[in-house]
């Protein structure tokens, strides 16, 4: 019985939300839009949920570098982003858990005099 019903559900059909323009995209997010993309993808993966409405991983992205962009109030980037201020709450935590979980695949920080010596001479 079970298998049959996931076989009959319908498909995911996202709502329509505010889109940035190509000349303002880079001003609302920091990066282009292929980086958020890639961003979404490394960090978020593939989006499983069945809600209608649900927001992609590309868009809660959007929402997280909308938000540390500016980070004054959340609604304004609901306002931005056209979804509700506790949907910005709660993808602002989701997105900022699942980079924690890859923090040490990104940032390493020198474990040895010498490289601590190098990295200081860069700075």
């Amino acid at each position: 019985m079970v298998q049959f019903m996931l076989l009959i559900r319908r498909p995911k059909i996202y709502k329509a939300r505010r889109q940035a323009g190509a000349s303002t995209y880079k001003a609302m997010y920091r990066f282009e839009e292929d980086n958020v993309q890639y961003l979404a993808d490394v960090f978020l993966g593939e989006n499983n949920e069945r809600r209608g409405g649900a927001l992609t991983a590309k868009q809660k992205i959007e929402i997280f570098l909308r938000y540390v962009g500016d980070p004054d109030f959340q609604v304004g980037v609901d306002e931005d982003s056209g979804t509700h201020q506790s949907s910005v709450s709660r993808t602002v935590k989701l997105v900022s858990e699942k980079i924690y979980e890859k923090v040490n695949q990104w940032i390493q920080f020198p474990a040895e005099q010498a490289e601590i010596d190098a990295a200081r001479q860069q700075w």
